[in-house]
Formats: C-alpha cells, structure tokens, sequence
C-alpha cells in the first residue's frame, strides 16, 4: 500500500511539474533556476581535459580509495569502473613539483593545495569512492555513473557536479562561503537526497540543483542561505538561528516545516502543509496546498504569499 501511495505521490508531482511547464500564463516555481550560478557545461568539462591533457600527464597508481579529501584551487575529474585505482595530473606544475599535496591512508584520498594558485586538474580513477570531503573552493565532477551511496561534506565553499544520476545519503555544509551541488542534464535523472545539514555564517549559501526523490530532510541553522531546486513527494525541514530556506522552486508533494528564532521558510507545497513557527520565525507559502495545518507561537508567522504568485 505504502509503494503504491508513493508511486501515486510520484506521478501527480510530475503532472504538476509539466503543468507549469506548459502554461506560460501560470508562475512556474522552477523560474529563480535561471538565476542561480551555473553547472560547467559537458562541452566545458571536455575543453579543459582536452587543453590540460596536451600538457604531458602525469599518473600515479593508486590502492583502493574509498574517500576523497580535497582543499584547495583543484579540479577533480572522477572516472568510476575498472579494475584499478589512479590519478592523473593533467596539468603538472613543473617549477613547482610538490605545489600539491598527496597522501594515500586507510582508503582515504588527500589533495591539498594553496587557494590562490592557478587552478589544477586532475583525473581520479576508482570503482570504490563512498565519500567526498571537499574544502576551499576546491571541485569535484563525476563523469560517469556513481551507483553507491555517497556522502558529501563542504566547508567554506566549492562545487560538486554530477554528469549523471546519484544517490547522496548525506549532504553536509559548514563554514563560509559558496557551495554548489549540481545533477546531471537532462534534469529527469535527477540527484536522489536523503538528508541535508547545514550550519553556516552570514553571507554564505548552498545552492542544490536539480533534487528528484521521495524523502528530503533538511535541518540547517546559522545564518546563511539554502536554495533548492527540482521535485521530492515529502520535505522536512527543521530551521534555527537566522538561517533561510529557500525552496520556493522545490514543488512538495508534504511538506513538515518546523521554524525558530529567526529563521525564514519559502515553500512550495501542493497536497499539504505542517507549518510551525515559534520565536520571530517566518514560514510563507506560494501555493496553497489542499490542505493546511499552522501553528505560531509569540512573533512566528505563517504567510500566505499565493497572491504575490503570478
């Protein structure tokens, strides 16, 4: 019964999705898409290892690498299947042999670097990564297909792509700074979140785009800002201190909000809405679900933003 009733949830999302799509006339959640930073574009991925590889490449064999740590100003282009683990510079720095640093224990990855050298990129081949940590404005692209679960932590900054589908059971995000975590085009493939945890300070952001899944939790806090992109059945999303959420073009088909202190909620539900803001915290709307539960305690708000929409 529970398969059948998300299958069902599945289907009316993607009605919905399409609707919006199709009727120029009616606000699509999905247009504040168009303004976020973009994903590197295949054909940019594919200039950059063809220009870096005429720069005689250099590879290092590998044992099994499970987890990948990167920090610094690199690209890290990813290679999953075979039989062996290595990784290629693509653009080896010749007066400065020892300008990256690598170190390979228990499985796990290292690649450090300054941040303000120019940028280096390299190719990673493996069969067995679980999770990447990635720090610093530092870059991670998956070019082929990552079946495993993966988990994901940032910190002040950096950018995860991913040129196909991918479950992440985690996604976490610390520190400063802008982080971008984007799926695959076509957006139908879609990265498959489990669970978000975000604590940052002002003026940062985590942008996520495009999420295509049943279950999304998110529980964030700090001061900065989450922005979500794409299509989940349910959202939970649990908010403190001054952080903001920004899901307006994340259509729910549930969505639990609970808000407090002085945090800020921006959702797009369209079956039903648990809304709870306590402190002066603010949960606002911009569709009106079927049906709606609300509760605020002191200066919480519950707003209705659907007239704004249109």
């Amino acid at each position: 019964m529970r398969r059948q009733s998300v299958w069902m949830w599945a289907v009316c999302l993607s009605l919905s999705l399409t609707a919006c799509h199709r009727h120029e006339s009616v606000a699509s959640p999905l247009a504040p898409v168009a303004k976020q930073a973009k994903r590197m574009s295949a054909a940019d991925i594919k200039q950059s290892q063809q220009q870096a590889e005429r720069a005689k490449p250099q590879t290092h064999p590998l044992t099994k690498v499970s987890k990948l740590w990167v920090e610094g100003n690199m690209r890290i282009l990813v290679q999953e299947g075979g039989s062996k683990s290595e990784i290629v510079a693509l653009n080896p720095n010749t007066k400065k042999s020892k300008d990256v640093h690598l170190k390979l224990h228990n499985g796990i990855l290292l690649l450090d670097r300054h941040l303000k050298t120019p940028m280096r990129t390299f190719v990673l081949r493996t069969n067995a990564l679980r999770s990447i940590k990635v720090k610093r404005g530092a870059q991670v692209i998956f070019l082929s297909d990552h079946k495993r679960p993966l988990g994901i932590k940032m910190r002040d900054g950096g950018t995860v792509q991913f040129q196909r589908g991918a479950k992440i059971k985690h996604l976490t995000v610390e520190g400063s700074g802008h982080s971008k975590v984007f799926g695959p085009v076509p957006e139908s493939m879609g990265l498959n979140i489990k669970k978000i945890a975000y604590q940052a300070g002002k003026g940062s952001r985590l942008v996520v785009n495009y999420i295509k899944g049943v279950d999304l939790n998110v529980v964030a806090g700090g001061a900065g800002d989450v922005s979500l992109y794409g299509l989940v059945a349910n959202l939970t999303a649990n908010l403190r201190d001054k952080v903001t959420l920004n899901a307006k073009a994340l259509p729910v088909g549930r969505a639990y909000i609970t808000a407090v202190d002085k945090s800020t909620a921006n959702v797009w539900p369209l079956a039903s809405l648990q809304a709870r803001a306590y402190g002066a915290a603010q949960i606002a709307y911009f569709h009106r679900p079927k049906h709606l539960t609300r509760y605020a305690e002191r200066s919480g708000a519950i707003l209705d933003e659907t007239t704004t929409v249109g």
